[in-house]
């Protein structure tokens, strides 16, 4: 009876239809593997998020390290968070909203919606922009020196000197390309991009001062602009935001290439961010680890995909649990990222921060519920049965005792394009030390095309290398 390998992980085709494909990964990522004749493609669990300071007063609106110290805006309060996770107050924030956060290496510029502030590092002092030549801002950055704001519904950015704290009412310049307002604007190398609703244009600093301290780029602008402030992120040295093509439509991720935008979503995610309602919610953040760099883009309570800058390829990120027929909805509750230290610190929707541990597997004292969705298998319309079907996973790495001492790996499967699952059938992945151990299953019946998945939901490592069926092809 011929083996057929099954293949999982290497893409993202969740999308508009089942019918044409379901493979993903929810809380796993793909890595290549070269030169190995055991697999050519492994699937690690993505970290755990570990409690690391219960501060309370509302959600985390914002986060930043300035000076190696860890600052985050939660509620409507500045706090500086120590490396034992304390924290000490600084001063208020008002608002309810995401705050944009920026350090010029002496202050820290924060915008929220109703008012702006610095925090003057040197005197821990905190203070609302105002007078001079301030206009409320949207948005901030810092580069040469330069505190940066965009201003609120306009096309005009603002720049002052980190060693003065006011505003010259003439040191400003708008926006040329289009008439569209800013909605970010980002440092990135040399440059200032500002990300309009429309396009995306490139300023740099002159060598002058006051007012002709910026001027345009011989760079031409780029027809893709920005729908969310808080996905506009620089990644590994490159400018990633998710925009709208001002000429043609559309939503899609888009990562700047030197000053040329390059979209960097599939289809998939595209569909995804069409659904969206109000794009201005959506929020990202980057992080790394074991080599590979995230970015992980998020619509809080719906969904949460993330960008794997070394593959190219995306994945799910889920909290909790959910049906295994079931698409992982509700995302990762984790929306803000700085780092403390070396601890990578999360904040999350209950107001409180945790730290991203890739070698723990439990939240909560759960499990972290691990799942890959295979391509569909289909044998040019003709039926066939498959007798065994064999996942090769890391085994032996079960706990010495309590959940997690017998890990499973469970399996279902859909014969009618992901609309009806079957019902999950568990496989041992051994308990601790049987390492030779192999997750399988016996007579899975007949199909014309079939939809596998496997879900891991034990407080263990999980390493997916490949899986493989026995499959007897019939004649119609």
């Amino acid at each position: 009876m011929p083996r057929v390998r099954i293949p999982f992980g290497r893409t993202f085709n969740k999308g508009r239809s089942n019918a044409a494909g379901m493979q993903s990964l929810v809380n796993l990522y793909g890595e290549p593997v070269d030169g190995e004749g055991r697999t050519d493609f492994v699937c690690y669990g993505t970290p755990a998020r570990s409690l690391f300071a219960t501060i309370g007063g509302g959600t985390v609106r914002g986060m930043i390290t300035a000076s190696d110290v860890h600052y985050a805006v939660i509620g409507t309060t500045l706090y500086k968070v120590n490396s034992d996770g304390t924290s000490s107050s600084l001063g208020t924030i008002e608002g309810a909203l995401p705050v944009d956060m920026a350090f010029n290496s002496n202050q820290i510029d924060i915008i929220a919606e109703v008012k702006s502030y610095y925090f003057d590092v040197p005197t821990l002092t905190l203070t609302e922009h105002s007078g001079g030549g301030y206009e409320q801002a949207t948005s901030c950055t810092s580069l040469a020196s330069y505190s940066i704001i965009a201003v609120k519904d306009t096309g005009r950015f603002r720049w002052r000197l980190t060693n003065v704290f006011t505003f010259d009412a003439l040191d400003f310049a708008t926006a040329e390309a289009e008439s569209d307002n800013l909605v970010a604007v980002r440092a990135v190398a040399n440059d200032v991009a500002l990300l309009g609703t429309k396009t995306t244009e490139w300023w740099g600093p002159t060598g002058d001062s006051g007012a002709n301290a910026f001027a345009r780029t011989a760079t031409a602008s780029a027809n893709i602009g920005c729908t969310s402030r808080d996905t506009a992120l620089v990644v590994d040295s490159g400018l990633t935001w998710v925009g709208r093509d001002g000429k043609a439509g559309g939503v899609s991720v888009y990562r700047a290439e030197g000053y040329a935008p390059r979209k960097i979503s599939p289809p998939e995610v595209d569909t995804l961010l069409e659904s969206v309602a109000d794009l201005s919610m959506l929020k990202a953040f980057a992080y790394q680890q074991r080599g590979h760099l995230f970015y992980c883009l998020t619509l809080p309570d719906e969904w949460s995909v993330a960008w794997d800058i070394s593959t190219n390829m995306w994945s799910y990120r889920k909290t909790g649990s959910w049906p295994m027929g079931s698409d992982p909805t509700g995302g990762w509750d984790a929306e803000t990222f700085a780092i403390n230290g070396v601890k990578q610190i999360v904040g999350s929707s209950d107001g409180n921060l945790y730290e991203l541990l890739a070698d723990s597997f439990t939240e909560n004292s759960e499990g972290i519920i691990r799942e890959a969705t295979s391509t569909q298998i289909s044998h040019d319309g003709k039926r066939a049965f498959m007798s065994r079907l064999e996942l090769d996973i890391e085994a032996g790495v079960g706990l010495s005792s309590g959940q997690g001492s017998s890990p499973i790996v469970m399996e279902s499967h859909s014969d009618d394009g992901g609309m009806t699952w079957s019902n999950p059938r568990n496989a041992s992945m051994g308990q601790i030390g049987q390492y030779k151990y192999r997750a399988v299953w016996n007579a899975l019946g007949s199909y014309r095309n079939r939809i596998i998945k496997v879900r891991v939901s034990d407080p263990v490592k999980v390493v997916m290398l490949g899986m493989w069926a026995d499959v007897k092809v019939g004649a119609h």
